[in-house]
């Protein structure tokens, strides 16, 4: 974080200025700020920074939320950031707890995904992200943009690779601090560790908002999509890709159901019994999908889900297993229909540009933010 990220900046508590805190230990390396404490002009509410991180939670969420590395790191700084007393506020975040512990098992533990495989194919690489989000790249070219839930940076790289002024990245999780490896030390980088819900970003600092492959699994997406909409200029360019109710009838019948039973196991468990259907599904690739398309291609178009499962040919089997796994583990999942998205666009004064069911699992749209 750099001091000059301020002015995009305001207080989750009251909405006030924020600036960085005096009297208080501030570690910088050139102009970054790698340890300190962001405090509010209005209400005296105090932020802390960790490793280049500005870190935005309410009260009850920060004892829960924090992890030990980052409570010794604020202790050296001074930072007096409040703690909630368990009780009724942890249950009331029980179900975003968990959201936030199973995606951090998922990036840290499970995918672990570099660079290295950002420069690549399948659907880590840059082909794939586009497909997804379907920005040309000169439109980034010296735009501030935002990218919700950015788990440990696959598109905040692509994006830095088309010349964008600033990118700002929002995550709940901890693997928000992998996303530093990726970038030189001069990089025009703002990452935030908060609940996209009650972010810190002024309204009306963005030129572009994209939201890929996670609006589905917040607790309340239509709140969440006014966010995205609403940190935009106007004319700036809104971008999601979400799970799409229409074709998903596997999923949307039989796993979510499964899930009520599913969710009782442990993390680890559910990982190795993932396994199993991603075994199925990559003997169909490849054994039907695949030898009836070279066979007579029209005749493949008929098979329920052909599109998606040509998609995942590209992918090796370690990727359908982890992509298997994220499709149980997920404490909130929402598959939206088509009239879904459109009605969202109108509530966030989106103009749709362009809303294409990709791989016939997805809803991809890219809108206008209007005046």
């Amino acid at each position: 974080m750099k001091r000059i990220h301020l002015s995009v900046l305001r207080c989750i508590r009251c909405g006030g200025d924020l600036e960085i805190a005096s009297g208080l230990t501030t570690v910088e390396s050139g102009d970054e700020i790698v340890h300190g404490t962001i405090g509010c002009r209005k209400c005296a509410a105090e932020f802390p920074i960790v490793d280049g991180v500005g870190v935005f939670f309410d009260p009850e969420m920060m004892k829960t939320l924090l992890t030990t590395a980052e409570r010794r790191s604020i202790a050296k700084t001074g930072c007096t950031c409040p703690v909630a007393e368990t009780g009724d506020d942890a249950s009331k975040n029980e179900k975003l707890v968990r959201t936030v512990e199973n995606w951090s098992y998922q990036w840290n533990q499970v995918l672990g995904w570099t660079a290295e495989d950002f420069a690549g194919k399948g659907f880590c690489g840059e082909k794939c992200f586009r497909e997804f989000i379907p920005i040309q790249p000169e439109e980034y070219r010296d735009r501030t943009v935002v990218i919700w839930c950015g788990g440990n940076g696959r598109e905040a790289y692509h994006v830095a690779r088309y010349a964008p002024a600033l990118i700002i990245v929002v995550e709940i999780g901890d693997e928000i601090y992998r996303i530093r490896d990726l970038f030189g030390p001069g990089a025009n980088l703002l990452l935030l560790r908060c609940d996209m819900l009650k972010n810190p970003l002024r309204e009306g600092v963005a030129d572009i908002s994209i939201c890929d492959h996670a609006l589905q699994h917040i607790i309340d997406h239509r709140q969440a999509f006014s966010m995205l909409a609403g940190v935009l200029k106007p004319g700036g360019l809104a971008a999601i890709c979400a799970y799409s109710h229409e074709n998903n009838f596997l999923i949307t019948g039989l796993v979510e159901p499964l899930k009520s039973v599913l969710h009782r196991l442990p993390l680890v468990l559910l990982r190795f019994l993932a396994c199993l259907p991603a075994l199925v599904i990559f003997f169909c690739i490849h054994f039907v999908y695949l030898p009836i398309r070279r066979y007579d291609e029209k005749t493949a178009r008929r098979i329920p889900l052909y599109e998606h499962m040509i998609f995942w040919s590209e992918c090796n089997l370690k990727f359908i297993w982890t992509a298997c796994f994220d499709l149980l583990h997920a404490p909130v999942s929402y598959h939206f229909r088509r009239d879904e998205i459109v009605s969202l666009a109108a509530s966030g004064k989106i103009g749709i540009r362009t809303l294409v069911n990709t791989h016939q699992t997805t809803w991809s749209m890219i809108g206008t933010r209007l005046p």
